[in-house]
């Protein structure tokens, strides 16, 4: 009888042990889930990032090639030879005595 009682109570001393082991197995698994989820969250975060950089640095590129342009062309305005030929070329601005040609 003594040995049934030591039998019950190692049974039940195991069967706390198996509880938290199951406990601690479901938070682990929980804790895993959640960090998954987060890695998988700011990896797509930045993946976005990337692409919105890769998007903002091809529009300041181009911003800096009309930039470079615009500077150059105020430049050229700067000379009144180039002034005449614009105004010549593009507004038919003539000299006087000088006559129209028609295209």
């Amino acid at each position: 009888m003594n040995s049934q009682r030591s039998n019950v109570a190692s049974e039940k001393k195991y069967d706390g042990a198996k509880r938290r082991l199951r406990l601690l197995f479901v938070a682990l698994l929980l804790f895993m889930s959640w960090a998954g989820f987060t890695l998988w969250d700011q990896y797509n975060g930045i993946k976005e990032k990337k692409a919105q950089l890769s998007a903002l640095q091809s529009e300041l590129s181009t911003a800096l090639e009309e930039n470079q342009y615009y500077l150059a062309e105020k430049e050229k305005l700067q000379d009144d030879e180039y002034m005449e030929q614009i105004l010549h070329r593009d507004y038919h601005m003539i000299y006087p005595g000088q006559q129209l040609l028609p295209n």
